[in-house]
């Protein structure tokens, strides 16, 4: 008998052998199709995250996720803040317009010139 078996070869796989197989290959096939996905999800970009706002002369955005401020007038763009600069304790005063000169006044002219002499 031990003849007969060694003439026919090694014994093919069982039908266990089998179904291990096919599970084995089935859950591989889940895991990479679920890696994928997940890599697809985890590479999109975001929806863009800002706020606006304006203060009559000057349009502000402020960038949530790089924490960036940037400030536009006009067509004109640029960058007021950025991540980690720290912020001033108070903002800057204007400088006022220089006022305008008062007009000459003429010797023969004076009266017109100051209404109190009227």
């Amino acid at each position: 008998m031990s003849d007969e078996r060694s003439m026919r070869g090694p014994a093919g796989p069982t039908s266990a052998d089998q179904i291990d197989g096919v599970v084995r290959k089935l859950v591989t096939a889940i895991v990479l199709a679920g890696a994928i996905i997940g890599l697809a999800i985890y590479s999109q970009d975001g929806p863009p995250r800002y706020q606006v706002a304006a203060d009559g002369e000057r349009l502000y955005r402020v960038n949530t996720d790089s924490g960036t401020v940037i400030a536009c007038e006009g067509d004109k763009c640029a960058i007021v803040l950025e991540r980690g600069q720290d912020l001033l304790d108070a903002l800057p005063v204007k400088a006022l317009p220089a006022p305008e000169p008062a007009p000459a006044v003429s010797a023969g002219n004076e009266a017109a010139a100051d209404p109190a002499k009227q």
